[in-house]
């Protein structure tokens, strides 16, 4: 047996809460302590990864305290195998994984993406849910409840106690939280200013237990390259078109050849959206926004397979394909 990392997930699907901003002020905080700290951002949006590239991008920053990885959450084999990776990654002590939570869903891929998100909190050694400190509780956040009644063991925050004037609103709040009876502690927190966040590491230190060896200290991982290949595509695709097109699009690699007698692979990608329109922003003016997407994604896919690459991208509309079961198959985004 050996020390494996603790895996910690932030939750909550209401916006605002500040789940993100916690998970890197916590981050901050434990790298601070010597703690050996990744992030892995699977919330939609991706802000963290984001920031990480823009901030070593505009400072020309040569050293990072801490890695942080860029997973989408609707992929629960990517997932699976990323969590049972870092189980036997003894250069960790914790890794935080900033999730998507749970959301009311207004087409399958979505049902699909909730589903996702509440079987991977089985898969956490421990669940943080963070809660605004007054208001009403949304039916997404009674939805996290009940999905963390089948899950492992949970710690509530309570975000943004530098708002509050009142003591007796707060110990309120904590009463209530506390009636949901699933809970181990509940943590009073700032994830602006940090008051309260020196609690919570002690309190996680407990579930952080010996574990198996699951894989060869070597193995980097056991997803297919071409699925790798996919992701690397569509993260170009949203990191560059964030606001234009949000989640209508999904890749797949419809070629992967290695040239006989030469470091050369050609690789042809689908990026497949929802609208007329759509194809034509992720083209761009005269192929500039494709060109830009695939340049990108080309010197990843080469780093990655330590070869040249010759990436082909077309763009295909495929009308409703997040309320089509069949597409969704074949998209790659499974039932879990």
């Amino acid at each position: 047996m050996i020390q494996t990392p603790v895996i910690i997930t932030f939750a909550n699907q209401k916006g605002g809460v500040g789940k993100t901003t916690l998970c890197v002020t916590f981050a901050n905080y434990l790298v601070t302590k010597g703690v050996r700290v990744a992030i892995v951002d699977c919330d939609f949006q991706h802000s963290i990864i984001k920031c990480r590239k823009a901030d070593i991008k505009k400072y020309d920053v040569q050293y990072v305290p801490y890695d942080v990885l860029s997973y989408e959450a609707n992929d629960k084999k990517a997932i699976i195998s990323l969590i049972e990776k870092m189980h036997n990654d003894q250069s960790l002590d914790v890794v935080l994984m900033d999730s998507p939570g749970i959301h009311a869903a207004r087409n399958k891929l979505d049902a699909r993406m909730t589903q996702t998100a509440a079987a991977s909190l089985k898969d956490v050694d421990v669940t943080l849910m963070l809660f605004e400190p007054t208001g009403e509780f949304t039916e997404s956040e009674l939805g996290m409840v009940e999905a963390l009644r089948k899950a492992g063991p949970a710690i509530a925050v309570i975000n943004k106690v530098d708002l509050l004037n009142d003591f007796a609103a707060l110990e309120a709040r904590k009463k209530q939280v506390e009636e949901f009876g699933i809970f181990d502690a509940i943590v009073t927190v700032s994830a602006k200013d940090g008051t309260g966040c020196e609690e919570l590491f002690p309190l996680l230190k407990r579930y952080a237990n010996p574990g198996p060896h699951y894989f060869d200290d070597d193995a980097f991982t056991d997803m297919p390259e071409k699925e790798l290949v996919a992701e690397l595509v569509r993260e170009k695709a949203l990191l560059f078109m964030r606001e234009e097109i949000p989640h209508g699009i999904a890749v797949t690699v419809e070629s992967f050849k290695e040239r006989p007698d030469s470091d050369l692979i050609d690789i042809s990608v689908e990026i497949c959206c929802e609208r007329k329109s759509h194809k034509g922003m992720i083209i761009g003016k005269g192929g500039q926004m494709l060109r830009k997407i695939a340049s990108a994604a080309r010197m990843d896919c080469e780093e990655l397979l330590g070869a040249r690459v010759n990436l082909q991208c077309w763009v295909k509309v495929r009308e409703d394909w997040r309320d089509n079961d069949r597409l969704l198959d074949n998209l790659g985004f499974a039932k879990p």
